[in-house]
């Protein structure tokens, strides 16, 4: 797993500002564009996180992983294919998103183990 990854996606997801400055940016002058797919991506695919949790890898926290099946239900819920991000920002299960991040990446910052 890579935990670099999963921290950036964390933080994207944890952060209402984050969203409106990257899923809303259309690039120009070199800006960091984002989305709420590429963020999920980020998080579950691209770090390998969703396949250790699968494998049951060694080493994962049982509350960062209960946190983790349950951001995974929410995200689940919120309609997000061809939507306008706005709306995705908008959208009151995005609370849930925000803060279950957060809490996730309360524990392994700074210095906690997954």
């Amino acid at each position: 797993m890579n935990r670099d990854l999963v921290i950036d996606a964390l933080q994207e997801l944890g952060s209402r500002e984050a969203q409106e400055t990257l899923w809303l940016s259309d690039g120009s002058n070199g800006s960091l564009v984002s989305s709420f797919v590429e963020a999920i991506e980020r998080l579950c695919t691209d770090s390998g996180l969703a396949g250790d949790i699968e494998s049951g890898a060694a080493g994962l926290d049982d509350r960062f992983v209960a946190l983790y099946k349950r951001l995974k239900g929410v995200i689940r819920k919120i309609d997000y294919w061809n939507r306008d991000p706005r709306a995705v920002i908008d959208d009151e299960r995005m609370g849930d998103v925000r803060a279950i991040s957060r809490t996730m990446l309360d524990l392994i910052l700074p210095d906690r183990d997954l």
